[in-house]
């Protein structure tokens, strides 16, 4: 070895010492990686919140067919928005299928519907239905 080379290797640690540290971070990265994936599949307020970094042109098209389904009921200010509904893509833009929306009913306690919409690649609103 050149002296070079010596002075850079600390006599109270090896080089395969470095390789294990990474190694112990391994598992910790996996476990992170598969609760990512159960909140993302699990949780629909996570995976709505993740969309808007990762997929933001899907997470405008539900956007906006959640505020149109916000509207579509007999009583808009006392209504809420229960689950955000499945968004696929289509050729040339987006259905988003299952809104789920409650609003509060005549004869007391809640009342709820489903909305699904398409929307253009922009995410604006081309239609909505309820049912």
């Amino acid at each position: 070895m050149h002296d070079n080379e010596q002075q850079n290797i600390s006599p109270d640690r090896r080089p395969d010492q470095h390789r294990s540290r990474h190694k112990n971070f391994l598992p910790l990265i996996i476990f992170a990686f598969f609760a990512l994936f159960i909140a993302v599949n699990e949780i629909p307020g996570f995976r709505h919140a993740v969309e808007y970094y990762v997929a933001h042109d899907r997470w405008q098209a539900a956007e906006s067919c959640e505020s149109k389904a916000l509207q579509m009921g007999s009583t808009p200010d006392y209504m809420r928005l229960i689950e955000h509904g499945d968004v696929h893509k289509t050729e040339k833009g987006f259905l988003i299928k299952n809104i789920i929306v409650g609003e509060m009913a005549e004869q007391g306690g809640e009342q709820r519907f489903v909305v699904d919409c398409y929307t253009d690649a922009a995410g604006n609103l081309v239609r909505a239905d309820r049912r």
